[in-house]
């Protein structure tokens, strides 16, 4: 990772660590498919956090903490007639986030600390009447082509963008699979309503993934040459 932020500085970038894993802390759920690569618990968490803020407070390079890269809801499911989250699971979240705010600013207080919404990072509604109760607290979503199964962009976090400070720190697009651009719901294409959207709303961006084989990919191979959707951020990117 030092290696790593080193040649991130050399080309004048900044960097977002993020501890990346799919749960619900509060309720020691995390996510046990893709081989178990998410499984962790909230004392790792915590632990991970101690020990990233002490090695990188002084890092100049690393501007953001991502708290944790998707929290989701209790018995979470992506059925559009199953459970969503509510302000009952916000308050849980919100309890949890503010004792990991804690550790790190009590160590460091410089970094801007990213959290995210539920349902996947995608819905910080719910911090427009229970905000985290910390400074330096950025929101961050991930709208995803069929991330508004249940809720609009606009209910899910423009509006939250009015009142504070939001970022979108995952999104992209597959031609097929999970994340394809044909589930997207909306009356035009994804890829040019999501960047509309992102620009009135004056949200930054990040997109999701510089790799060939970890969905939705940017990368055609592993030389690095674009694909679509790699083609198509690139170019926002340029301009």
């Amino acid at each position: 990772l030092d290696q790593t932020l080193a040649w991130i500085a050399e080309n004048k970038m900044y960097a977002i660590l993020d501890f990346h894993s799919i749960g619900y802390p509060p309720a020691e759920d995390f996510e046990s498919a893709y081989d178990g690569i998410y499984l962790t618990s909230t004392e790792e968490w915590k632990q991970f956090w101690r020990d990233v803020a002490r090695h990188y407070r002084d890092n100049k390079t690393v501007v953001f903490y991502e708290l944790f890269n998707e929290p989701v809801f209790p018995g979470y499911s992506f059925d559009i007639h199953s459970v969503y989250c509510n302000q009952s699971d916000w308050l849980g979240w919100r309890d949890s986030v503010e004792d990991v705010v804690g550790i790190i600013q009590h160590i460091d207080r410089q970094k801007i600390i990213l959290v995210g919404g539920l349902s996947w990072a995608y819905d910080i509604s719910y911090a427009l009447t229970a905000p985290i109760r910390a400074d330096n607290i950025v929101y961050s979503t991930h709208p995803y082509p069929n991330s508004n199964w249940h809720t609009t962009w606009q209910n899910a976090f423009g509006k939250v963008k009015d009142k504070y400070p939001v970022m979108e720190t995952e999104f992209g697009f597959d031609l097929n699979g999970d994340k394809a651009e044909s589930k997207y719901k909306g009356g035009h294409r994804y890829r040019n309503d999501i960047m509309l959207f992102l620009d009135e709303k004056r949200i930054s961006w990040v997109a999701w993934c510089f790799s060939n084989k970890w969905m939705p990919t940017l990368l055609a191979d592993k030389n690095g040459n674009p694909n679509e959707a790699g083609h198509f951020f690139r170019d926002k990117l340029r301009r």
